[in-house]
């Protein structure tokens, strides 16, 4: 969901305006301009924000690709930043990023969302 949504859905909770201001958004969904969910639309994975870099110019010896729900752990919750995912990823393992997320999820009263984690390692090393 577009987060310049969530205080007005906040403040109509319950309301007719809630429910209009809801089909608006769900109107931007696949859509040019708007927000693209793969699960409804195969195209979505055409508006994927993508970027690689050479192996040898990584930092961390590993990489790691992460569900909406996942990185959950950093873009919705701000409980750390990218460097500090490969952190837990690196002493924890993926299982722990996920027991954040959820615990997050159930602080905030939020529905849990996917959240699938591919962590790559031992790439680049001689």
């Amino acid at each position: 969901m577009s987060r310049s949504y969530e205080p007005a859905l906040e403040a109509a909770k319950g309301s007719d305006e809630y429910y209009r201001i809801l089909s608006d958004l769900r109107s931007n969904r696949n859509q040019p301009g708007g927000f693209w969910v793969a699960k409804d639309d195969p195209r979505a994975a055409d508006e994927a924000i993508t970027g690689s870099c050479p192996i040898s110019e990584l930092t961390h010896v590993g990489a790691v690709l992460l569900s909406n729900g996942a990185s959950g752990i950093v873009d919705r919750f701000g409980l750390t930043d990218w460097p500090g995912v490969m952190a837990v990823l690196a002493s924890s393992g993926p299982d722990e990023i996920i027991r954040r997320v959820r615990q997050a999820e159930a602080q905030h009263a939020v529905a849990a969302d996917d959240a699938t984690i591919a962590h790559c390692t031992g790439f680049g090393q001689a």
